[in-house]
């Protein structure tokens, strides 16, 4: 493809968990696909199912348990097991 020619990466600094970059003369549609790209390979970890005991507050439960959701944790993600929502619903019963 043509905008190969004046595509510029510079590496600004790399470790064994971190890649800091810059790219130069790239079109925003193929930089945000880029972007997604990286984003969807990254481990993440999310709060799934939250029990909310007392909320005395404004914000309804469903909206606070939503909200906390999105906060990011730092944590490790592979300190973590995937859970196995099979076995956990055949145990539920």
């Amino acid at each position: 493809p043509a905008f190969l020619s004046a595509l510029k990466i510079r590496i600004l600094s790399r470790t064994p968990s971190d890649l800091t970059f810059s790219i130069q003369n790239l079109d925003p549609p193929i930089a945000n696909a880029l972007r997604r790209i990286l984003i969807a390979d990254v481990p993440t970890m999310a709060l799934e199912d939250l029990t909310i005991h007392d909320n005395n507050s404004v914000i309804p439960d469903e909206t606070l348990a939503h909200r906390i959701g999105l906060l990011p944790l730092a944590v490790d993600p592979r300190a973590f097991h995937p859970r196995d929502k099979a076995r956990e619903m055949h145990t539920a019963d």
